[in-house]
């Protein structure tokens, strides 16, 4: 997910709502379900808000795992990188 966000947004720090839900293959819908949540945090500078790369790379770590932890329930199947 790190490179699909440098490609995305390879110089800027934060993203708006449009941008952040296409780095993360989410509809803007979900993203802002996330923020409800409190899985992700919104910045606002002035008027425009707009998500960290930081974060949103922290939050696509967290959306991998369960993925990760369901594979491995699932016997010896092998784990995709």
């Amino acid at each position: 997910m790190l490179n699909l966000l440098q490609t995305v947004a390879p110089l800027r720090l934060a993203l708006d709502e449009v941008e952040s839900a296409r780095a993360l293959g989410i509809s803007p819908s979900t993203l802002r379900e996330y923020v409800r949540d409190g899985r992700l945090r919104r910045v606002k500078f002035g008027r425009a808000t707009r998500f960290l790369v930081t974060d949103l790379q922290r939050l696509a770590e967290e959306l991998r795992e369960p993925q990760r932890d369901a594979l491995l329930d699932d016997g010896d199947a092998e784990v995709p990188e």
